[in-house]
């Protein structure tokens, strides 16, 4: 047993090895205390599992973005009578979902005890890439509860095959790779190869040799995906391979295999680099890469290649000068980290690299993909939008010059089968649904109002021409129903230099936690851009939790024209999780106006395009609110005039001034909303 202290999370960790049956049983975890107080000690219960076990299941399961999954565990028959649940992971605890007992219920979630066939059945509906991640399946028991972990991987549509970029195995031990695929393809004859300086050396096929050389096959019809199992792993099998389908019959009446690139790594003892499996970036966008090392590797030299046919060239080192124009090494020993830096990305710049080490014999390296957006047939919508009942919700999806002179459509279902429900030529079938086009900013809205339960689910924003309809994304539309525990306005308005004030409410069990603003990246992560700790800061973001009133506020200064997009407001609820809500920015050109608009709660009617705070108050001061901002704005008039004579007086330059314009009309505007 060991133990160690991080103080600054405020966190011990007990780590138990070589589990034996006989170390089940309570334990305490305890903080010592000086007298006359008492210790601190908190129980736990370890339970040590001999090889039979009580609950079982599957250790992985994988879906596809708009589909289902379904997962069954078996459990001991002592258990037949007791509640069962399913749960997920955010650091060290489990959230409940759904249980037998309908005390946990979810919208796209279900849960079956099936007590003859003592098994616990669960299904998960519409998934979407952010319910990725660890799930338990659960029993209640009387001193603690008995679960079974299983681990969900979410896929986006699968227009012909997808894998994975890369998988890791240790010396000795097994890696599967999984492959998915479309319906089209269900009864093709499916390969695993591994890639030659000039063709791809097929290793297993579904039709004949399904098992050869440490190496299976097996292709799952229903679930339209195929596995390849490597067992025994050496270090010579790392390298790419290629999951792929034979003979596809293409539009021109020529055939080709469909194929997806897999890297293999092999790690042994001795290996040390951790780094992202892929990253991804726009055209003439940077990105960068970080990769971590171990103590041991302090003083070796790093380096990053870029992997040709037969070897890696190395493309920058950190023992030599930073000479390449676009490519920059930074090696942070202290962090035992090195980043590696990619400016004005081009479209060549898409393919395999290393993170390398320099060892005496062989090098230490980590394959990562880097991909590379063409903008200009970019298209893209949020992930997610949420909507109140009988409100109105705002979808906003961008698009790249390719597509201007497409037709834009809005249509209700997944990719293989999507019922239109409105276009820009002219298009609508529910009268409820506007939809407008913004050439010049590369960007179409779509408007939902009087928004029903029955909206809910998966739509496609998409581009048409002729019979070119690939350009489309999806969007899952969630529908509340006013008894959410945080929320804001849908859609906020600023103007170019000015500001905007954002207003975001919550439940009283909220109160104390931490709260913060932040964006969605392209790799479907949330990135925090200011936090009500402080931890998180920003030069033109503030944030500030008003716990008296259940509100906190986000101010956005110097807006700029790429300042607009999906943000959220968001709460943190445990280590690795959080509640969001949605709010869509717009930046327009433009003077300060009061405008209305539309907002996520019936009572919230007005909003300035410039602050953009929802009101929680009945009309009659919402109209006070709008004779004040009026009154505000021809005192802000004034104080204007007198900051330009104060400027030409004492020279005060013009970003100076406009600086304290809007922190006067911010104050200004915060007062009269409280």
């Amino acid at each position: 047993m060991s133990i160690s202290d991080k103080k600054m999370k405020k966190q011990f960790t007990v780590s138990v090895r070589n589990l034996r049956t006989s170390d089940s049983g309570w334990y305490k975890c305890g903080i010592e205390m000086q007298p006359p107080y008492k210790d601190v000690t908190y129980p736990v219960h370890l339970t040590v599992r001999g090889a039979e076990g009580h609950l079982s299941g599957p250790e992985t399961m994988k879906g596809l973005v708009g589909t289902s999954v379904t997962v069954e565990c078996p459990y001991d028959k002592r258990y037949g009578q007791a509640e069962k649940f399913w749960c997920k992971t955010f650091g060290s605890t489990c959230y409940p979902l759904v249980s037998t007992d309908k005390s946990q219920k979810h919208t796209r979630m279900s849960i079956k005890d099936d007590r003859s066939g003592r098994k616990i059945t669960v299904t998960m509906r519409s998934l979407m890439k952010n319910d990725a991640g660890w799930y338990h399946c659960g029993i209640k028991a009387l001193n603690f509860d008995e679960t079974h972990p299983v681990y969900l991987t979410v896929t986006g549509a699968v227009q012909s095959l997808v894998g994975p970029k890369r998988v890791t195995g240790k010396i000795g031990s097994s890696v599967s790779i999984v492959c998915l695929y479309s319906d089209d393809y269900r009864d093709h004859k499916k390969y695993w190869c591994k890639e030659t300086l000039f063709s791809c050396s097929t290793l297993v096929t579904t039709n004949h040799n399904s098992e050869k050389e440490r190496k299976s096959i097996s292709d799952n019809k229903s679930s339209k995906e195929f596995t390849v199992i490597m067992n025994e792993l050496k270090k010579e099998d790392e390298g790419l391979y290629q999951c792929g389908i034979e003979r596809t019959l293409l539009s021109d009446r020529s055939f080709r295999d469909e194929t997806t690139s897999v890297y293999v790594q092999v790690k042994g003892p001795e290996d040390v680099l951790s780094a992202p499996e892929e990253v991804m970036g726009q055209e003439g966008a940077t990105v960068t890469i970080v990769c971590s090392y171990n103590e041991l590797s302090k003083s070796n030299v790093k380096y990053w290649c870029k992997r040709g046919s037969e070897t890696c060239n190395t493309l920058v080192r950190s023992d030599e000068l930073q000479s390449k124009q676009r490519l920059t090494l930074h090696d942070n020993t202290a962090r035992q980290e090195f980043r590696v830096t990619m400016t004005g990305l081009e479209a060549d710049d898409e393919g395999w690299y290393k993170c390398g080490i320099k060892r005496t014999i062989f090098d230490d390296t980590i394959p990562v993909y880097v991909t590379v957006k063409d903008m200009k047939k970019f298209f893209s919508g949020p992930q997610e939008v949420i909507g109140s009942l009988n409100q109105s919700v705002t979808v906003v999806c961008c698009y790249g010059q390719a597509y201007k002179s497409y037709v834009k459509y809005w249509c209700k279902g997944n990719f293989s089968l999507c019922h239109v429900l409105v276009n820009t030529t002219g298009l609508c079938e529910d009268q409820r649904i506007t939809i407008s086009d913004n050439i010049s900013a590369g960007e179409f809205t779509v408007v939902i109002s009087h928004l029903k339960k029955e909206d809910e689910g998966w739509y496609q924003c998409g581009a048409q021409h002729g019979t070119d309809s690939s350009a489309r994304d999806s969007v899952y539309l969630t529908i509340k129903d006013g008894s959410e525990s945080l929320y804001g306005p849908s859609l906020v308005t600023g103007v170019i230099q000015e500001f905007v004030i954002i207003k975001c409410h919550y439940s009283l069990q909220y109160t104390w936690n931490k709260k913060f603003w932040c964006n969605f990246s392209d790799l479907y992560a949330y990135v925090t851009l200011v936090k009500t700790d402080e931890t998180k800061s920003h030069d033109r973001i503030s944030i500030t939790d008003d716990q008296t009133q259940r509100a906190f506020t986000v101010t956005m200064t110097g807006l700029r024209e790429d300042d607009k997009g999906q943000y959220y407001c968001a709460i943190e609820t445990g280590e690795d999780s959080a509640e969001y809500f949605g709010v869509y920015l717009q930046v327009n050109q433009g003077k300060f106006t009061m405008t209305p608009t539309q907002t996520s709660r019936s009572s919230e009617k007005f909003q300035t395009t410039t602050s953009a705070i929802p009101s929680t108050r009945h009309n009659s001061i919402e109209t006070q609110m709008i004779i004040r901002g009026v009154a505000s704005g021809a005192l802000i008039l004034l104080s204007s005039l007198a900051i330009l004579i104060v400027y030409i007086k004492v020279g005060k330059t013009p970003k100076t001034q406009n600086k304290e314009r809007n922190e006067m009309i911010i104050q200004d505007v915060q007062e009269s909303h409280l």
